[in-house]
């Protein structure tokens, strides 16, 4: 039975358990916003509530812009819960999982700003005890927040919170969850003393402040770009091609004299094919030019996959990441650019039935979604047995730009194998056509 919250707040979606508290996304409908509520069932005991009550209560007390903001807590008796602001459900394990680390230019205040979250936890006395990278949401719309609070204590120290942060920042910038290479070995943008920094933490040999303020010292370094100029890498390049030239001009003179001189075009064609033995092969009407992803975590959604939209296979398909939760409760939505050669008249494309979908158009790239012009919107209906179904759209006249295909829902694909289990949503797209 979930808990008795005020009646401003409704649970939406249950998204794990951590330990003994619940987790669940959950809807603030005086605000109109999502919002994260952490609970204990009654199978815990008083002790452990008023712990829980006691650690919510540190947290609040400090605002800071990478720890989650907590806007209410109670109990009814049975349950204790807290209420606390909704990061985007997105967790540097999330990441690990999609192989996504983060940037040098993210990495950097956003360690050392959760660094300085953890020092002033630690000046009121509070301990962690629970961090990891299921512990950091991250996202690049908001810096990266400390989360998974007031659980149910393991007797660990404020040294070793430090030693675990560290271990988290490594694997957050170099995508491996263990034995991660330093920092400064994968990027020439991270200094060394970034190295220095995290190992002496993972030793428990500095406070959360000191490395707070190691990592905000730490010099930013930009590579070094050589002007362009001559290079070894021509070098092969140019000898063969100086040896096809030598070969070309020693043969050359004793070859037949009929023989048709190297690299010449072929003679037109002696013969006529008779009319009713044409073949025409039809070109696409429409090219496309350029595809690119458009995502607002700007973290890439399977970007590798783009050429599969427009390559002519309907077996092949790019697919959106996979979300424990609808995306529009946690961005507004994911969608794929074009940049056509022509004006098009029609736009078709395969896609996951169940998909949302808006088609957008700007005479340039906007910076915005809202300067996106919207033409269309619409859902993929058709067999849900089925892999796909194709959506035909007619198109107004535009000249040039930008267009965006914009899913706002994703399909429901089923449960993960995590226990407990967790839905999950993704969708593919498997060609899109533009015609005149």
């Amino acid at each position: 039975m979930a808990a008795s919250l005020p009646a401003r707040y409704q649970l939406e979606i249950r998204l794990g358990r951590d330990e003994d508290v619940e987790e669940w996304l959950a809807t603030d409908l005086t605000l109109d916003r999502p919002v994260l509520v952490r609970m204990l069932g009654p199978e815990v005991g008083a002790e452990r509530r008023r712990q829980f009550l006691a650690n919510v209560r540190s947290l609040a007390s400090v605002t800071h812009p990478h720890l989650l903001e907590v806007y209410a807590a109670g109990t009814d008796g049975e349950h204790t819960w807290m209420v606390a602001e909704w990061a985007g459900g997105v967790t540097i394990a999330d990441r690990l999982r999609a192989g996504t680390p983060m940037s040098a230019e993210e990495f950097l205040p956003n360690a050392s700003g959760l660094a300085e979250a953890l020092a002033e936890l630690h000046a009121l006395g509070f301990v962690h005890g629970s961090i990891g990278p299921d512990a950091v949401s991250f996202a690049t719309a908001h810096p990266a927040k400390l989360m998974a609070f007031a659980g149910p204590g393991t007797g660990r120290s404020q040294q070793a919170d430090v030693a675990d942060l560290a271990r988290t920042l490594e694997a957050a910038v170099s995508g491996l969850a263990a034995a991660a290479p330093p920092p400064s070995q994968l990027t020439d943008a991270i200094h060394r003393s970034v190295d220095k920094a995290l190992a002496d933490g993972k030793h428990e040999q500095l406070t959360a402040a000191e490395m707070a303020a190691r990592l905000r010292a730490a010099p930013t370094v930009r590579p070094s770009r050589r002007p362009p100029g001559w290079s070894w890498r021509w070098v092969i390049p140019a000898l063969l091609l100086g040896l096809v030239a030598m070969v070309v001009t020693l043969i050359g003179p004793f070859g037949r004299s009929e023989a048709a001189p190297p690299f010449a075009l072929p003679d037109p064609p002696t013969t006529t094919v008779p009319p009713t033995t044409t073949t025409t092969i039809a070109l696409p009407d429409i090219r496309v030019i350029v595809v690119d992803v458009l995502d607002p975590s700007q973290d890439g959604e399977r970007d590798a996959e783009l050429p599969n939209l427009t390559d002519g296979d309907p077996s092949t398909s790019w697919r959106t990441e996979r979300y424990f939760a609808p995306i529009s409760l946690i961005k507004p939505g994911v969608g794929v650019t074009f940049v056509l050669d022509r004006a098009p008249g029609h736009l078709e494309f395969d896609a996951s039935v169940g998909t949302g979908y808006q088609l957008r158009w700007a005479p340039t790239l906007p910076d915005s979604l809202e300067a996106w012009e919207i033409l269309g919107e619409g859902i993929v209906t058709g067999d849900p047995a089925s892999a796909f179904a194709t959506t035909r759209t007619e198109l107004p006249p535009k000249e040039g730009g930008f267009w965006l295909l914009w899913l706002t829902e994703l399909t429901y694909q089923g449960q993960s194998d995590d226990e407990p289990p967790r839905d999950f949503f993704y969708s593919r797209v498997f060609e899109v056509r533009f015609s005149p």
